[in-house]
């Protein structure tokens, strides 16, 4: 979901369409080209355009990035390379390319949308399944390993950062001991004001 004002927002509900919510009660629903392509994930450029992400269901061609236009409607799409590859995530840096996970297809990928030219960046964790992706204040790609429980980085330049492994037992324990730490200064402060 993305808001571009206080009175509407987009929502994906990963059917064949876009959704507009306008106030509180009027739902415009804006049908896709490709029919058999389910919405995934959609972000706002500095334009006000809509972009998503789309695939067929288990992950199955097409595979899609679009783009709506509000100011006329006109809906834009492109195939990703690499069939069966699951587009999931998507961001749009400041230059106006588009980034995205390809899930099943294991990468990164950028749509440059002036010249209509993809670049795929594998990943180094063979089914790593990259799923989120963000980019940071200096124009990384951050994105999320959801088979490999890791974190990765790509540079603007494309050149793969090395991974970061997330062990969630250790971040467990890391919290409990912390919070554990912060309970007994706060009890020790209490008790030397008796």
């Amino acid at each position: 979901m993305v808001v571009p004002d206080e009175t509407s927002l987009w929502f994906t509900t990963t059917d064949d369409c876009l959704n507009r919510l306008v106030g509180d009660d009027r739902i415009y629903i804006f049908g896709l080209p490709t029919a058999s392509a389910l919405t995934l994930d959609l972000k706002l450029d500095s334009n006000g355009n809509v972009w998503y992400t789309a695939s067929a269901a288990g992950g199955n061609p097409p595979d899609i990035i679009g783009k709506l236009e509000p100011a006329t409607w006109t809906v834009t799409e492109w195939l990703v390379p690499t069939p069966g590859s699951m587009p999931a995530s998507l961001a749009i840096d400041e230059s106006g390319i588009v980034w995205f996970t390809e899930t099943k297809g294991n990468k990164i990928g950028k749509l440059d949308p002036t010249t209509n030219t993809f670049y795929e960046f594998p990943l180094p964790t063979p089914e790593g399944r990259p799923w989120y992706l963000s980019i940071d204040s200096d124009g990384n790609i951050r994105f999320t390993e959801r088979h490999a429980n890791k974190v990765g980085v790509l540079s603007p330049a494309g050149q793969m950062v090395p991974e970061f492994p997330v062990n969630i037992a250790f971040l467990i324990a890391a919290a409990s001991v912390a919070i554990l730490v912060l309970r007994k200064n706060r009890l020790g402060r209490a008790y030397e004001r008796r």
